[in-house]
């Protein structure tokens, strides 16, 4: 890639879901992490000439605006925007749960209330955006707002906002030409907002955050404008997108703890339009209609996919399975295999998969018991 990018990692703003599109999308060979931002720069900063461009992506904690000036390859910057009250709530809330050696005591025992821990993180997001470390202790005030705003102007910065959250993803997905591929948003709702904090507890934390409540109102009305200026042909693809993540989390929500996110992801693409089973567990073709005869009316519409399934004995050694003839014939030109078996059997196919090369590049995995 020509571009670096350099994900602005900000706590409780849809991190863990974002972070594991990015890595998919990426790779982890081609990604760099870091927390601590004076290590990051020392460590860029020490790489020599022609290295850099083996990495695609920096991301963590560590990052900052200004870390482009330490980069190789010019940098873009991409972050999500959470609302900063909820922002505020959802991270005071996590940091009141169980005791962990990371956790502050002072919250734990009540002696910093939500108030006081609001003010000490009032516009956590703006102070990431137009300051980087080396200005850590600057007072924010309303000309970072507006380099923040030049900085999404001229491109050089990209914002996502949890209200628009998928609508926001589609337009990073065009402008960074990721792959469309549905995920699943970890949101605060709108319930536990009410349960944790008062109406005027909510006010007054909107008023320590106003340049960043600005910022926010800013940054969605720009979204809602992109939107409405979309050609015939994305306004339909962001329609498809859409339905796509409807899909998505309508399985994730009823099967995500049964099967893995690959799994849901091939059985929502547009482009699987064939799924080919190989079963061995006991009874392995009425496990497998059970489960997707409840799976199909959650897919996206005029989503249909064409299921082959076959069953090997359950007995056999799976070394001879993977080099049977009739394997090999039922895997020939498959555009998807799907290994449906037991848990301990998983890395034992996976193993013989990358030793033998018999289909390993086209095969996932789902595990039994398909259905509780």
């Amino acid at each position: 890639m020509n571009k670096i990018l350099l994900f602005i990692d900000i706590p409780h703003s849809s991190r863990a879901t974002v972070t594991h599109m990015l890595l998919h999308q990426y790779g982890r060979s081609r990604t760099l992490q870091e927390n601590n931002a004076a290590f990051l720069i020392d460590y860029l900063s020490r790489l020599p000439q022609d290295s850099e461009p083996l990495l695609d992506l920096i991301m963590g904690r560590g990052v900052s605006y200004g870390l482009h000036r330490y980069t190789q390859k010019p940098a873009e910057y991409f972050a999500v925007l959470q609302n900063p009250v909820t922002r505020t709530l959802s991270h005071y809330h996590a940091l009141t749960g169980q005791l962990r050696p990371w956790m502050r005591t002072d919250i734990q025992t009540g002696e910093t209330s939500l108030l006081d821990f609001a003010k000490e993180h009032a516009n956590a997001h703006l102070a990431k955006f137009s300051r980087n470390f080396l200005h850590a202790h600057t007072p924010l005030n309303r000309d970072h707002l507006s380099r923040t705003i030049d900085l999404l102007e001229n491109g050089a910065l990209f914002l996502c906002v949890d209200d628009l959250f998928y609508e926001s993803l589609f337009l990073a997905q065009q402008k960074f030409h990721w792959e469309k591929e549905p995920y699943v948003e970890s949101s605060t709702s709108e319930q536990f907002i009410e349960e944790i904090a008062s109406s005027h507890e909510r006010d007054q934390i909107a008023e320590m955050n106003q340049l960043e409540m600005d910022l926010y109102e800013y940054v969605t009305k720009k979204i809602q404008q992109s939107l409405v200026s979309l050609s015939p042909t994305e306004a339909h693809s962001l329609k498809d997108f859409l339905s796509l993540h409807k899909s998505f989390i309508l399985l994730h929500s009823q099967f995500g703890h049964l099967v893995t996110d690959t799994f849901l992801r091939t059985l929502c693409e547009k482009k699987t339009k064939e799924i080919r089973f190989v079963t061995l567990v006991p009874q392995g073709r009425a496990h497998l209609e059970s489960f997707l005869g409840q799976v199909s009316p959650l897919l996206p519409e005029e989503q249909h996919i064409n299921v082959n399934i076959t069953e090997f004995p359950v007995d056999a050694q799976l070394s001879s399975v993977l080099h049977s003839s009739s394997y090999a014939s039922f895997i020939q030109d498959a555009d998807k295999v799907i290994f449906h078996c037991e848990h301990h059997l998983e890395q034992k196919i996976k193993g013989e998969l990358c030793h033998g090369g018999h289909g390993a590049e086209n095969s996932s995995f789902l595990l039994h018991p398909v259905m509780r």
